[in-house]
């Protein structure tokens, strides 16, 4: 697994570094704001994946809606397999997902 923070997501040559490496599994744990979520988190997260061959799983916090004075995450967790497709995509919300990832599926 390789492992990166959300803004490294804007880096392909990480991804295939990593994926040389012998990760099957790149993670990046985000916290995208409410202006580039939508627009970037889920597109970037397919195109590591399919860049590289391998999932790309974004995980982020949920949104913390009680208070609109605290910064307020983009969040939508999001699994995608080795052709883009999105396998989990999560929403603003309180989640657990769970998915067993193969590594012989790349």
């Amino acid at each position: 697994m390789g492992l990166a923070i959300c803004y490294d997501l804007r880096f392909a040559e990480l991804g295939l570094l990593m994926r040389q490496k012998g990760a099957n599994v790149l993670i990046y744990p985000g916290s995208f704001n409410q202006t580039t979520g939508p627009l970037h988190w889920e597109l970037l997260l397919r195109a590591r994946a399919l860049d590289n061959q391998c999932f790309a799983i974004g995980v982020s916090v949920a949104q913390y809606k009680e208070d609109p004075k605290i910064y307020q995450a983009w969040a939508h967790s999001t699994l995608v397999d080795p052709f883009g497709k999105v396998l989990i995509g999560l929403d603003e919300n309180p989640n657990i997902a769970y998915y067993e990832v193969d590594p012989n599926y790349t």
